[in-house]
């Protein structure tokens, strides 16, 4: 795991500067910031912009990933994070056109990763902005192909929608573009009062593993692939059942929760020793899981 960070926070600092600081405070990766251009008025609305890719020459975009590497660091990928699904046609058209710039700066600078937003209509429903999503992404993931690059779109979301891997996988099955996924964790500090963590290499290995978020999303995958097959019983996995090395001395107790008649599928996990209240922890885990159910689908509740 490499320690880095978008640029985005430092508008008025020239991409090289950054760089030195970012090098000289331990930082090892960087994503670089690359909204469009602007000056005067519009300066104020506008992003960061580290790199001019609508003028970027294929020995610029060299030089300057030269110039990152020389100073020991690597570039993640090229960060731009607008809205493509606009209600407005024309902003949403010059947006997807700088994204486009984007891409072609990735190309020329052979960083294979541009990131972005997928972008929706406040005033449209959720399937109402995955019609809309379905329209014009699939352009998008084709000229990124294209050109040779993954754009990495960020959701907000605690959710596998399978709706939204049919899109991915099914209208964008030919380009490299993964569903969003997002996990959360909280309470980790309690597993130090735990006197089943004394430990310390163990300790270290478990946290370790929680820390690192995508072996924890496959982990956190298994689960709900477990749920689906219980048709939502609350799931136990004990100790040496764990097929994962750090969580061998721990119980996972883990329940879907999904919303309305959907498809979308999340899943509630709380981690403890094996010397965990069995029947309370689980009685918890389902009654939170089904209060989450029911006020999801009220949330989507047309009325």
């Amino acid at each position: 795991m490499k320690l880095g960070f978008l640029t985005a926070p430092f508008p008025q600092t020239p991409l090289m500067e950054v760089a030195d600081w970012a090098a000289g405070s331990g930082f090892e990766v960087l994503e670089i910031a690359c909204w469009p251009q602007a000056t005067g008025p519009t300066r104020r609305y506008a992003g960061t912009s580290h790199i001019d890719v609508a003028n970027l020459s294929a020995s610029e975009a060299m030089d300057i990933r030269g110039e990152i590497e020389a100073k020991g660091l690597a570039i993640s990928g090229l960060g731009f994070y607008p809205n493509p699904l606009h209600p407005d046609p024309e902003h949403r058209a010059s947006v997807i056109g700088h994204l486009r710039h984007v891409i072609t700066a990735a190309e020329k600078m052979d960083v294979p990763l541009v990131n972005t937003f997928m972008g929706g209509d406040a005033a449209k429903n959720q399937d109402q902005n995955w019609e809309e999503a379905l329209r014009v992404w699939p352009d998008i993931v084709a000229f990124a192909n294209a050109h040779g690059r993954k754009p990495g779109c960020g959701a907000v979301s605690a959710l596998t929608h399978e709706d939204q891997c049919d899109m991915f996988g099914g209208t964008f099955r030919n380009y490299p573009l993964e569903p969003a996924r997002a996990i959360f964790v909280d309470g980790t500090s309690n597993i130090l009062t735990k006197s089943d963590f004394a430990d310390l290499e163990r300790l270290r290995e478990l946290l370790h593993t929680i820390g690192e978020k995508s072996r924890l999303m496959q982990i956190v995958t298994e689960c709900i692939e477990r749920d689906v097959a219980a048709k939502g019983d609350v799931q136990v996995v004990i100790g040496t059942e764990n097929r994962t090395p750090s969580f061998q001395n721990c119980t996972l107790i883990s329940a879907p929760y999904r919303i309305g008649n959907s498809s979308a599928v999340g899943t509630l996990s709380v981690l403890g020793p094996t010397r965990i209240e069995y029947a309370r922890m689980i009685s918890i885990v389902s009654y939170v899981a089904r209060t989450l159910e029911k006020m999801m689908s009220k949330d989507i509740s047309p009325n």
